[in-house]
């Protein structure tokens, strides 16, 4: 069997990128929260009709992105000259001479298009391998962190990872392993504690995480404080490996936690099944504590390329990492395609983020959205048309229950 990549998941996905769903809230979510009795809610409706933001290029690379975090800036911080909100999102592939991500921010969550910030570089310096891996990293690689509120050290956190130069004989794929960075404004980053060291590293060839441990998301509450659970940090990572019968990669949630939110970080192992055995594709959208209780909103899809699906999964133990099964799917308004919508093409999901104005626990949902075209694919036999994503478009929605 062949790798199933990306671009080949987003050939097949198609327009139906999002399924049918169910009710706003999870049996049991009238449970006293954490803070205050909120808990997430699972039904979404547009805010206005056209994105908050957008890029658009003709470099393919630039023109997509993924993973967004949408945060209430001023309030977690306390600056008053902050804005009220800040919004990120990163780009998937290697950029070798200048990798980046992008921020917008607004004083007004639902008044229309987001200010674009100029694009934020990756910290300097070479990536560090952890102790004991004998591992050199691409400098251009550098994608999909989580962004979180650290009140301890006052401070965003963030979770970006990289790809390997070379690939062990032992392992089907390059390995790609995380690391942490941190900023006071959003804007200006630097590696976390001064430190530009792995902080999760693949294991070796018979761990799920053979090949993978990005696209993670650490434990936070509705308004993007990191939190703890039993005292100990928490993060929830894609963890990528091959079976030893095929050369498709395949993907589990995996935890690991920590005392200290710089680390180091113990592996803990499953966090649960998704609803596909063997998932090809795997990102986490947002890990929240609410009651007490653990949940995670995380994107999904299968060998056989179903579409991409965004779920939502919870603990059945307050207080512990206990899911019982992979969740339930929410339903989310297809969104037009912004840069021509009347040319034929697709629009495919690529991450969301949910997290609620603490002013008025109004919550909200972003989502990225990839406008692609079709173009013939002559390096395949026999030729066929592949999509290649022209545009991003970042769409808001807010909660049905406020």
């Amino acid at each position: 069997m062949v790798t199933l990549d990306r671009r080949q998941l987003l050939k097949a996905v198609g327009a139906g990128a999002l399924l049918s769903a169910m009710g706003s809230r999870l049996v049991g979510s009238d449970a006293a929260a954490r803070t205050d009795g909120q808990t997430p809610r699972l039904q979404w409706v547009p805010v206005g009709n056209a994105p908050i933001a957008r890029i658009a290029s003709g470099n393919e690379h630039e023109a997509e992105l993924l993973h967004p975090t949408l945060l209430p800036l001023r309030s977690l911080t306390g600056w008053a000259g902050a804005p009220k909100w800040m919004l990120w999102a990163w780009h998937h592939d290697t950029n070798p001479t200048n990798p980046h991500f992008h921020a917008w921010t607004s004083d007004d969550v639902e008044g229309g298009a987001f200010a674009a910030a100029p694009p934020i570089p990756r910290p300097a310096g070479d990536y560090v391998a952890a102790p004991g891996v004998n591992r050199v990293y691409s400098y251009g690689h550098f994608s999909s962190g989580d962004i979180v509120w650290d009140p301890v050290g006052g401070r965003l956190v963030s979770t970006p990872h990289s790809v390997a130069t070379s690939r062990p004989a032992s392992l089907a794929e390059t390995p790609q392993d995380s690391f942490m960075m941190e900023s006071r404004d959003g804007l200006t980053w630097s590696w976390l504690d001064g430190s530009p060291v792995a902080r999760l590293s693949c294991g070796t060839v018979s761990d799920l995480d053979s090949n993978h441990t990005g696209y993670g998301r650490l434990l936070r509450d509705l308004d993007g404080q990191a939190q703890t659970l039993g005292g100990r940090y928490w993060w929830i990572y894609r963890g990528g490996h091959h079976l030893t019968s095929s050369q498709v990669s395949y993907c589990t949630p995996l935890l690991a936690s920590a005392s200290s939110i710089g680390g180091p970080w113990t592996k803990v192992g499953k966090a649960f099944d998704t609803a596909y055995q063997n998932a090809t594709l795997l990102g986490f959208d947002s890990f929240l504590l609410t009651a007490g209780t653990p949940g995670v909103f995380y994107s999904t899809a299968t060998p056989a390329f179903a579409p991409i699906v965004t779920s939502y999964a919870q603990s059945s133990t307050a207080g512990a990492m206990a899911f019982p099964d992979p969740g339930v799917p929410l339903a989310l308004a297809s969104q037009p395609r912004v840069e021509a919508p009347n040319v034929p093409g697709q629009v495919f999901a690529a991450g969301t983020n949910v997290v609620r104005d603490p002013a008025t626990h109004q919550q909200y949902l972003v989502q990225v959205v990839n406008n692609a075209r079709y173009s013939a694919d002559t390096t395949v036999t026999p030729p066929t048309a592949t999509p290649h994503v022209t545009s991003s478009d970042i769409w808001l929605f807010k909660a049905v229950v406020a």
